[in-house]
């Protein structure tokens, strides 16, 4: 059954594994299967000893996470704190919103992400020195409406006359 344009269970909605590495998660994207367009809204659960995506910010969307169940820590710049269920935690748009989560704990880390969906979407990886470009549909969007998404060392600058007649 379809579901309704304002009610939705999470039940309904399955799971998108990712690993690689250190990380380990599994997402529901509720807000694909609400349809939503300005903002972009699922679970995600850490496996234990995992951490989230890598170290990150967005240049223009801001997300909002919400402890749902478990332990572990949030690395939000140079500080790691302890997080626990309903604990809140904001990351603004730029560096200063730059954060990873790692499950410390025995169990599964839940959380519900929110963030808003300004595109085209730019996002940074410090401990990585890339960059990620999206067009088209912002990070939390529909990934069959992206016209552009790539991702790069940001070293890997060309002159701007470059190819150009």
């Amino acid at each position: 059954m379809a579901p309704k344009p304002f009610l939705l269970n999470a039940d309904d909605v399955g799971w998108e594994r990712r690993a690689h590495g250190q990380t380990a998660v599994e997402e529901q994207h509720l807000s694909l299967a609400m349809r939503s367009r300005k903002l972009s809204y699922g679970i995600t659960a850490i496996a234990p000893g995992a951490r989230s995506f890598p170290f990150h910010f967005h240049h223009d969307n801001e997300e909002m996470f919400v402890i749902l169940s478990g332990t572990g820590q949030v690395r939000i710049g140079d500080i790691v704190s302890p997080i626990r269920s309903g604990d809140v935690i904001s990351c603004p748009a730029g560096p200063g919103g730059v954060h990873q989560f790692i499950n410390d704990g025995a169990e599964s880390l839940r959380y519900l992400a929110v963030g808003t969906m300004a595109a085209p979407d730019v996002i940074e990886y410090p401990d990585s020195d890339k960059v990620n470009v999206i067009a088209g549909t912002a990070a939390g969007g529909d990934k069959g409406q992206r016209t552009f998404s790539g991702v790069f060392p940001k070293r890997a600058t060309v002159d701007y006359w470059e190819g150009e007649a």
